[in-house]
């Protein structure tokens, strides 16, 4: 068995040994984008819902450009997006 193939199989790396994490790096948050742009081109969505996701864009671009997470943005995106989905889900249950 070659070094590279036990590595595998042990779960050790060599070159990933002795490397610590990067605290500062942005989490990467891709499910918010495609979440954002469904919104965004969603027919049956409302001008007011396409406002805020262009609103959330744009905090979401200025942030990354200075370097600053996107967590906070993203946390009040999802829960604002989350209740007006529901609210829809529910008037339609109701109807």
């Amino acid at each position: 068995m070659t070094e590279k193939s036990q590595d595998k199989q042990d779960g050790s790396d060599p070159n990933l040994q002795g490397k610590p994490k990067d605290k500062n790096k942005p989490r990467y948050n891709g499910g918010i984008t495609q979440e954002l742009k469904a919104i965004k081109f969603d027919p049956d969505a409302s001008q007011e819902k396409k406002d805020l996701v262009e609103q959330i864009e744009i905090m979401r671009a200025q942030s990354k450009a200075i370097g600053s997470d996107t967590s906070v943005i993203d946390e009040f995106a999802k829960e604002e997006l989350l209740d007006s989905t529901k609210k829809v889900e529910d008037d339609k249950k109701n109807s």
